[in-house]
Formats: C-alpha cells, structure tokens, sequence
C-alpha cells in the first residue's frame, strides 16, 4: 500500500511538470494570488463581444490617470476575423464606467495635454469618459504629452515625431536619426516627475531591447540630438513582446519569454525578480507610480488588481 501510494505521488509530480505553464495559468491558484487586493469578472462583457472568434483576437491593457490623479484601465480587445474592435473602461474600484466598440481603436494610448484619454484615435473626456472630437492621428504609433504639447511619434527609417498643441492643432514634425541598424520602437513611457520619455527601442538582429531616457524638453524644437543612441543614457534589457514592456517610477518592467519579470532601475541594474508563467492568455499594465498592477486572465476573464512584487 505504501509503495502505490508512493508511485501515485510521483506520477502527480510528473503530471503537474508535464502540464507546465499551462496548467499553472489555469489554475484557480495562479502565482500573482498573493498580491491581490481585488478582482472582477469581465465574462459578461468580455464573451459577448468576443464571441466564436476562438484564438483570433488579441487584447491590451493599459492604466491612465487624468490631471486630477483618477485612475482608470482600459481594455481594448480586438477581434480579427469578423475585424472589429470594444474598450471596455473601468475606474480603480473596477467597476465598468464605459463599453464601447469603434473602429477608430488602437495601440497608442496616452494622456494628452488637457489630462483626457486618447485610445488609438478616440478621445475620451477626463471628467465622465464622453467622447471628444478626434485628434485624427494614425491609432497604431506611439504619443506622449509633457503637459503643454502633445507628442505622436513612429518609426520610419529614423524616429520621426511630430508635435501637437495642448488642443491637437499639428506642429512641426521632427526626423532624428536613431543609430546604426533597423529599429521597432515597442513602446513608451513618461513620468511628470522625472519630466522625462523612456523609449523602447528593438533592433533587428539583436537578441536584446535597448531602453532609452531622453529628457521631455528634447522633443521641442530644435528637436533631439543625433544619433539618439550614443547622445542619451541608455541600457539593455531583455527582449519582450511589445504589451511588456512597463514604465514605472520605481523603473522599467520586462515581462520576458523565460518566464521571469524583471524590475530594471534607470541605471540598467536588476533591482528585483518575479516568476511568472510566459503565455499569451494574459496582460498586464502598470500604475506609474509602481504601487500596483491589473493582471486580465484572458481565458477566465477576470481582471485582478495586485500589489507590486518588489
């Protein structure tokens, strides 16, 4: 009897390896559980929208405060075959404030200069999400604002940007050159605090993503200094998907294939490690302050508010 029950035991262990990632992701005892402060269930609004697509859609989250410091996560989910697209916008008690589908949805997310919200090219008012009059700029490039202009920038042989004013009246558009090689610009952050643009740069053939701190006044005319790489502090980290890469105050998060999430200072050290389960049955954003995070477990729909692992 001892000896079954002994080979029972270690056919679960095996079980449990032989699963791997999956079977973690799925359980009702994920590795974030700790952390947690609170969570909902997004079934409701999540199925409906997404609903026989299967594995043919993909979602994004992102969290945003306005001028006033409310917090809000949008969660846009993109479905590709029928192509349509919803935000699904909640407040920091995570109750959903605002549902919408539009077309006009995308990857550039940002607080522009008069603290409201532009998700791809939808802009939602800061003080009851309305909708405001489109800023008409390309949904799929990146933007920031310093507090008095507004910033879109992409890639395109250099990194090209142009400048907006606080009310998106278009500027000049600047073209520095980034370095030597072929770059995707992945993501960006900025901090009021540090008055200050970190850029998320990977370069063809590198097995590496380069993050880059340039000073916010740079970006006004007579523009940056070039080539960027070379003229500004910068450091490797490991390469990442583009959904994981995050700005904090407390430094930079790389969600890594490894299955490790790393807090990088601004010097480019390590500062702290957390294991995860690399899968693409979930995303993440960051408060910029670096107090929490919200973790969305796509496959069971529900989004978890955690505390930071550091």
């Amino acid at each position: 009897m001892v000896r079954k029950r002994f080979l029972l035991l270690i056919l679960l262990i095996l079980c449990f390896i032989a699963a791997g990632c999956k079977f973690f992701a799925a359980s009702a005892f994920p590795s974030y559980l700790t952390q947690i402060s609170a969570f909902v269930d997004l079934g409701d609004e999540m199925g409906g929208f997404i609903g026989g697509a299967g594995e043919d859609f993909e979602c994004r989250l992102d969290v945003m405060k306005n001028s006033s410091g409310r917090e809000y996560i949008f969660l846009v989910i993109h479905v590709f075959s029928p192509d349509k697209k919803k935000v699904i916008i909640l407040d920091n008690s995570l109750k959903v404030r605002k549902e919408l589908e539009d077309p006009r949805l995308g990857e550039l997310h940002m607080v522009d200069a008069n603290g409201d919200f532009l998700i791809g090219n939808v802009l939602f008012s800061q003080v009851d999400l309305t909708l405001l009059l489109s800023p008409g700029v390309d949904p799929y490039r990146q933007g920031f604002s310093d507090g008095a202009n507004n910033f879109i920038m992409w890639m395109d042989g250099g990194l090209p940007y142009q400048q907006y004013s606080n009310v998106w009246g278009p500027g000049s558009t600047q073209y520095p050159v980034v370095g030597a090689g072929i770059f995707n610009l992945e993501n960006i952050g900025y901090s009021l605090d540090r008055h200050e643009v970190t850029l998320f740069l990977n370069r063809v053939g590198d097995d590496y993503s380069q993050v880059i701190l340039i000073p916010a006044a740079d970006f006004w005319p007579p523009a940056i200094t070039t080539p960027i790489i070379g003229n500004y502090p910068f450091f490797p980290v490991d390469r990442a998907d583009r959904e994981n890469y995050h700005y904090t105050n407390d430094g930079i998060v790389v969600n890594n294939h490894d299955g490790v999430a790393k807090l990088y200072g601004f010097d480019g050290a390590v500062k702290a490690e957390f294991p995860i389960c690399y899968d693409s049955d979930w995303v993440e954003a960051y408060d910029t302050e670096g107090s929490h995070y919200y973790h969305l477990d796509v496959r069971a729909r529900r989004l978890y508010r955690c505390g930071t692992w550091w």
